[in-house]
């Protein structure tokens, strides 16, 4: 058996004789690149039913190459929304998507019921013509628990190292699925300030104008709130008519530098 690289030029010839005289025939043939083939979370073309105001990862690291299965690919996602089945007004749920940093993984949040509907294209662009494959996932969202809220907190410094010196915001994200009015507050589980309290340092409740969006609600913790060597436990809990949530962050502060 022979094996030729994918978009090679081979000659071929063929000379034959009966000893008196001869002839030949001469082809030419290029062999055919193969396809990319797409794939989320190994699967094509699927449909699948989850609960809603859930997160969950659309992983297209599956994808491959098959004239070279360690080449790597690139991505390009979109989603559209729909209310419920047969429903053709299309609607955009790129605010609830976050990407991984090549693109190949997606975080989803899927903020209310209905049918979310992601396409994904494969690609390979180290060679021309660009190859490419598409393939989609299909989401049935429900959940009886639809309306309740969901939070998370963001940092954009390392919180197992803090210098208790500087001043530290947390960004707690809210995401209201339904169009309510939204209370949150913040409050500390575990370790001691050394001045003024959580209240101090965030206002107590906000009420959400719009649906299914992503709200802030910030905790700002001014220098020397936080004591050197400490540890603490954070709680961000959210509110609203159909229920509430809460994520937990945990902060380790540097110890105060040794004398001598």
């Amino acid at each position: 058996a022979y094996y030729f690289a994918p978009g090679a030029i081979i000659d071929f010839l063929v000379n034959v004789t009966d000893g008196r005289t001869s002839n030949y025939a001469q082809a030419q043939v290029t062999v055919r690149r193969s396809i990319v083939v797409a794939s989320i979370n190994g699967l094509r073309g699927t449909e699948l039913a989850v609960n809603a105001n859930a997160s969950i990862i659309l992983d297209a690291s599956t994808s491959y190459d098959q004239d070279n299965a360690t080449a790597p690919l690139e991505f390009a996602w979109s989603c559209v929304y729909y209310e419920s089945s047969g429903t053709t007004t299309e609607q955009s749920c790129s605010g609830q998507i976050r990407p991984n940093d090549d693109n190949s993984a997606l975080e989803v949040t899927l903020y209310r019921a209905g049918i979310f509907r992601f396409d994904l294209i494969a690609f390979s662009s180290s060679l021309i013509p660009v190859r490419n494959d598409s393939t989609f996932v299909q989401l049935i969202a429900s959940n009886p628990n639809l309306g309740k809220p969901i939070a998370r907190v963001e940092s954009s410094v390392r919180l197992d190292k803090i210098n208790p010196s500087t001043r530290l915001t947390l960004i707690g994200k809210v995401m209201t699925p339904i169009q309510s009015d939204l209370s949150y507050f913040w409050y500390l589980e575990q370790g001691a300030l050394s001045q003024g309290d959580l209240l101090s340092s965030v206002s107590a409740e906000f009420t959400n104008a719009n649906a299914h969006v992503e709200l802030l609600a910030p905790l700002v913790l001014e220098s020397n709130t936080l004591i050197a060597g400490a540890n603490y436990i954070l709680v961000l809990n959210v509110q609203n008519a159909y229920g509430e949530a809460s994520t937990t962050i945990a902060i380790s502060c540097n110890a105060a530098p040794s004398s001598g």
